[in-house]
């Protein structure tokens, strides 16, 4: 729970105000996105059969025309689904039915879709849209819920749901209102900022200037959840060109001229997907100490291969996470500089046949060379230079976590699953519901236990210090083993307690010590 002490005060501190504010909302960016694995592995898995069958065949078939457009859909409907995950965990945070939380936000989006023009790039504006709108849409609902004079029903006659339910409706509708102005504005001002067009470098006269541009932008973008093949489709349309033009001059019987094209990108640049993140994966493989981040790399191997890398992304994540932005910047500029120069000193053949951007890695490099192994060496050389780049990262994030050393929490990814869920859930009735259920289980486990022992008790003298004789005694609890081992109450009170037996075992004691003291009397030993 938020503490809002320093607000009532009037006094918060910006760090204050970062913990109360902003780092809820990128918590839930990060579990919303890791929600969101299972649909980027069926995304990235059909996109690879599709990728692998028409290398094969050739041409696109029918079955592999469909397993693009399976693709397609699931890419359409993506910004649906990050947004619904993220609100589901908004919801959450702010103490809100989940469900029609998510529901409202699917709704917002698809109100904001329909409502704003839908020229330029539509698939980024959604993205950005679904990662936006539910930050400050939840807040908002969860506002306006406090409002009576909002509120349909305050009888919970027809049932909590349906309460919760009808109270929604009027602050839903003023957060559409709301949502509507706020979404035109961010539109506006994104579609007003059309820095592409005041770029003057050429990507014939100034390749690896272009080729360092195009990839800044693509990571810059990436990092704040923007798809960067769609943000950047302008520079990409000049690459497809620069293809088009190398291979009619090699066709021809010329040499390429322009190598800075988009098959050198995907063959040398980004080797894994955006950030040249298979090098990434090999340095997490290789040098990280942390289970859970090698697994996730492991997972992300098989759609590297075709330079898809959203498990990264989303998984790691590679988004608004500051440790690892620098080397996700600097690799695929240096894989730039270095296959520029292998090109251009004739060392690796120009790329001159245009090859999807999801190709087979090492395969691409070979087939866009018009099988030039130096270039397949060469694409091994910018991977292995990209996991020295990576490596720095790598380490810190080890050293960080050996030392439990945590800052910013929601910035960190050091900052564990289960201390970030923990704190997330922690006032989630199906999480306590959950919780109790498995403690219930553990307790019945150790009840069960328990009853093939025996309990007694052992009397602990008191010496009179000026006498030397016992005056009284001590009756202490114990447990017997079947074989015959002796248990302290360590062992067995607390689960005593959690079973809410202390009442009974107090009454057995007592009873039990009351026999044994007549016992002892009945032998002339008299004493407390």
């Amino acid at each position: 729970m938020l503490d809002d002490s320093n607000t009532r005060s009037g006094s918060m501190s910006p760090l204050s105000l970062f913990e109360r504010y902003v780092t809820p909302s990128l918590q839930a960016l990060r579990e919303g996105m890791i929600w969101l694995i299972p649909c980027l592995m069926i995304s990235s898995f059909v996109l690879f059969v599709a990728c692998i069958g028409e290398f094969v065949y050739g041409y696109r078939t029918g079955l592999v025309s469909q397993f693009y457009n399976i693709h397609g859909v699931i890419a359409r409907y993506f910004p649906l689904l990050m947004t619904a995950t993220i609100s589901y965990v908004m919801a959450m945070q702010w103490r809100l039915p989940r469900p029609p939380i998510a529901l409202i936000s699917l709704v917002l989006l698809l109100i904001v879709g329909e409502v704003l023009p839908e020229e330029q790039t539509v698939l980024t504006f959604n993205i950005i849209m679904a990662i936006v709108t539910p930050l400050y849409a939840v807040p908002l609902i969860a506002f306006l819920l406090k409002f009576d004079s909002l509120k349909l029903t305050r009888s919970e006659s027809a049932g909590q749901l349906v309460k919760e339910s009808l109270n929604m409706v009027f602050p839903a509708i003023i957060t559409a209102a709301v949502v509507l102005v706020v979404d035109y504005l961010i539109f506006t001002t994104l579609s007003s900022i059309s820095f592409l067009n005041y770029l003057s470098v050429d990507y014939a006269n100034e390749p690896t200037l272009f080729g360092m541009l195009f990839a800044a932008l693509n990571s810059i973008l990436w990092f704040f959840g923007i798809h960067g093949y769609y943000a950047l489709l302008p520079l990409v349309d000049l690459l497809q060109e620069a293809s088009n033009l190398n291979y009619s001059t090699v066709l021809a019987g010329g040499a390429g001229q322009y190598h800075m094209n988009l098959s050198f990108m995907g063959a040398f640049v980004f080797i894994g997907g955006s950030g040249a993140t298979l090098s990434l994966v090999l340095a997490l493989l290789i040098f990280s100490k942390q289970r859970s981040l090698r697994m996730i790399a492991i997972a992300s191997i098989p759609i590297g291969m075709i330079n898809v890398n959203e498990i990264l992304l989303f998984g790691l994540p590679i988004i608004f996470n500051p440790r690892l932005f620098l080397p996700f910047f600097l690799t695929p500029m240096v894989n730039v500089v270095v296959a520029m120069f292998a090109v251009s000193l004739g060392l690796v053949a120009s790329p001159s046949v245009s090859v999807p951007f999801n190709s087979p890695v090492l395969v691409n490099a070979w087939v866009a060379t018009g099988g030039d192994w130096g270039a397949v060496l060469l694409q091994v050389a910018n991977v292995l230079i990209g996991v020295a780049i990576y490596y720095p990262a790598v380490k810190m994030m080890n050293r960080s976590s050996a030392m439990k050393e945590i800052k910013l929490s929601a910035l960190d990814t050091v900052y564990t699953r289960r201390e970030e869920e923990a704190k997330i859930l922690l006032d989630d009735p199906i999480a306590q519901s959950l919780q109790k259920e498995k403690e219930t289980r553990q307790v019945e486990r150790a009840l069960e236990n328990l009853s093939h022992i025996d309990f007694c008790l052992e009397y602990q003298p008191q010496i009179s210090p000026l006498t030397g004789k016992a005056v009284g005694c001590e009756a202490l609890i114990r447990a017997k083993a079947q074989d015959g081992e002796l248990k302290y109450p360590g062992s067995f009170m607390p689960w005593l307690e959690k079973a809410g037996l202390m009442k009974d075992v107090d009454l057995w004691v007592l009873k039990k010590a009351v026999r044994d003291i007549r016992m002892l009397h009945n032998q002339a030993f008299t004493f407390r």
